[in-house]
């Protein structure tokens, strides 16, 4: 294989970063250093400084108080050592910085931190110009976009006086849903997830409340036994231990998950225990320490499909030589499907936006074809950063919560 020339890299860097859009913003996200040689309590602190304080304060209370329960936000403020513990550094410390620059609760950031790992609404492209050049481009969908637009930040992260990776975040986010090791590989993450029927419609109760049981168990099993059999909503009170607690929102979750209309494979519940007990890597944490470890992009494909992590992701994947593009689908424990260009096959791109690419899109969000369409209409002769960029602006592809 040849290395793709200059032209191609920096087109794919700078598709990266721009989050792929030719509607986009007029003005591109404000552009910062990060070092990661001071101590991660201190790194975002100068970034921080050229941002309204009130404003932070403000736009991370109205997403919290729109994401987190007040119930869940009192409990998760009871046992956040506890929390603490089973999060992984310098991730944490570099939360804990934050908020102290702002005045939030730990407990309030991590549980920020937490709810963007189940809400990024993607649209990813990987594909290969006729003259083996690889781009990657993305956009990144999200609710609360009239306060994230104002909260984006592209970040160059800075080891030993070098630009070690560069990413696109919010403020007060450690995790990356987008990013690029220079002249190595790219990365972006689409949430993985999908509607199925209420599955009491298709199993008897007792076979319901068994499941139930054994979901239960399988993450707490050194726990004491409790009942799981009351239906009401459960709200903790101010003498439960944090493990009863924890068992209670596990409880909850469950039934979430076996009794109700919808369900997403990234959802919150899911997301929190596998955290704290399985000791999984968030989903946007694990993008960024594959940009900070992994040397090319096929160390950077294993560290991505081998990770365990909290939620069921997409990882979109693009490198420097031909044919170095692949999606790779996600559960929490390992690969699901690696589906790798194919190039000399006809397959010079793939389009990845949430949902499994060998099952049909919904109707109600069905941005895959519009998005295939656009691409054969250019054709692999005529792709560039120009072109792809119209592709990415093509409605739905494009669409309101665009960030």
């Amino acid at each position: 294989m040849r290395a793709a020339g200059p032209r191609a890299r920096m087109a794919l860097a700078l598709l990266l970063l721009a989050e792929a859009s030719a509607a986009a913003s007029s003005s591109a996200p404000p552009l910062f250093n990060v070092s990661l040689d001071a101590a991660p309590e201190l790194r975002w602190l100068p970034v921080l400084q050229h941002f309204d304080r009130d404003f932070l304060r403000a736009s991370m209370a109205h997403i919290i108080g729109d994401t987190v329960p007040k119930w869940v936000l009192a409990l998760i403020r009871k046992a956040v050592w506890e929390l603490e513990l089973f999060l992984p550094q310098p991730f944490t410390d570099e939360i804990r910085g934050q908020c102290d620059a702002l005045n939030f609760t730990l407990a309030d950031c991590i549980l920020l931190n937490l709810a963007y790992e189940s809400t990024a609404f993607c649209t990813s492209i990987v594909a290969q110009d006729s003259k083996g050049n690889i781009y990657h481009g993305r956009n990144l969908d999200y609710s609360f976009g009239n306060f994230l637009r104002k909260l984006t930040v592209d970040v160059q992260f800075i080891k030993n006086g070098q630009i070690a990776f560069t990413g696109t975040t919010f403020i007060g986010y450690v995790g990356l849903w987008t990013g690029q090791s220079p002249h190595k590989f790219t990365v972006s993450g689409d949430e993985r997830g999908w509607t199925r029927k209420m599955l009491v419609k298709d199993i008897s109760l007792s076979k319901g409340l068994s499941s139930l049981s054994s979901c239960i168990s399988s993450s707490f099993s050194q726990m004491s036994p409790m009942s799981e059999t009351n239906s009401q909503p459960w709200y903790p009170n101010h003498s439960m231990t944090v493990p009863e607690v924890l068992r209670r929102m596990t409880v909850n979750m469950c039934k979430q998950n076996y009794l109700t209309d919808s369900y997403d494979k990234g959802s919150w519940w899911e997301n929190m225990i596998a955290a704290l007990f399985q000791r999984h890597s968030p989903v946007s944490w694990l993008i960024r320490t594959t940009l900070s470890e992994s040397e090319n992009f096929e160390a950077a494909v294993y560290e991505l499909a081998k990770t365990p992590l909290m939620a069921d992701v997409y990882y979109i994947v693009g490198g420097t030589f031909p044919q170095e593009g692949v999606v790779i689908t996600r559960n929490r424990d390992g690969p699901a499907d690696i589906w790798p260009l194919d190039p000399l096959n006809g397959a010079w791109f793939r389009v990845e936006t949430n949902y499994d690419h060998w099952k049909p899109v919904p109707k109600r969000d069905d941005r895959r074809t519009p998005a295939i369409k656009a691409l054969n209409a250019t054709g692999q002769a005529n792709l560039s950063l120009e072109t792809l960029f119209q592709v990415l602006s093509v409605f739905p592809v494009y669409n309101k919560i665009y960030i």
